[in-house]
């Protein structure tokens, strides 16, 4: 199925939702590349979603299709169709350094730095200092981003998976993620793929009291550079609203419970 025709079946989902959202793009530097911040936005209830992979269109559907109905914006970035970000840092050298980043996990210099090196280990072993100015590139790239996005009382990112790879059951007893969650809620019969990972405790309770698979992130989470421990840092709670890629239906039915919770309608 395309993508036009999974979000007009979100669209109906939605009941009569308004099919046309304001636009406006917003580019970003970062090296020789120009990402673009694409911002949709519709007057109603105050929901700012942020989607941080290019590649995870199932999210930025979802979030556009309950914008449309409900109100909010939608901060969505693009650059090539990928997960994570590329660059070179002199542009129209073709010796320069290429490297590649991870998008969600830009927002501190160590989770930065370690992305960097994960993702791009030829240019980052071989130029130390290339690697320091490569940091510093993402970093003010990160600021910029952040200042789209602006200073919403609650973040909200949309994020995709893929089938047996990451799921709510990673965040249980002998899971690969269990020490980085302070609670797990998961319900019986749910797709484990599909759930919400937040870093407040009562938004956490409200969402599991509606059925749905849910993590709360612990205090102690490691600072990989992810949105969810910048935001904790910041003191401002986070939901990141996680469903399988192609889980349309799933994933705008668990942003309309993540409407209910935040907006008073």
């Amino acid at each position: 199925m395309n993508r036009l025709a999974m979000l007009t079946l979100a669209a109906l989902a939605c009941a009569t939702a308004p099919t046309v959202l304001a636009q406006r793009t917003v580019t970003l530097p970062v090296g020789d590349t120009v990402a673009r911040a694409v911002i949709a936005e519709q007057p109603g209830c105050a929901v700012d979603v942020l989607v941080l992979h290019d590649n995870e269109n199932t999210g930025s559907d979802a979030a556009a299709a309950v914008i449309a109905e409900r109100g909010g914006r939608l901060v969505d970035l693009r650059h090539t169709g990928a997960r994570n970000l590329g660059f070179r840092l002199a542009e129209g050298d073709a010796q320069a350094d290429s490297f590649y980043v991870d998008p969600n996990r830009i927002f501190s210099s160590v989770g930065a730095r370690a992305s960097l090196s994960d993702r791009s280990p030829e240019a980052s072993a071989t130029k130390g200092s290339a690697l320091d100015a490569a940091v510093r590139q993402v970093r003010q790239f990160a600021s910029r981003l952040l200042g789209v996005y602006g200073e919403p009382a609650v973040v909200v990112t949309a994020h995709n998976n893929t089938e047996a790879r990451y799921a709510a059951t990673s965040y249980a007893e002998g899971g690969p993620y269990a020490d980085e969650a302070a609670a797990l809620h998961l319900e019986p019969d749910a797709d484990p793929d599909d759930f919400f990972f937040v870093t407040d405790r009562a938004l956490f309770d409200a969402l599991a009291a509606q059925g749905f698979n849910a993590v709360l992130q612990a205090p102690t989470a490691t600072d990989d550079g992810s949105l969810s421990v910048w935001a904790a840092q910041q003191g401002v709670p986070y939901v990141n609203v996680e469903a399988q890629h192609g889980h349309l239906a799933e994933q705008v039915r668990m942003m309309h419970a993540l409407w209910d919770a935040l907006c008073e309608e």
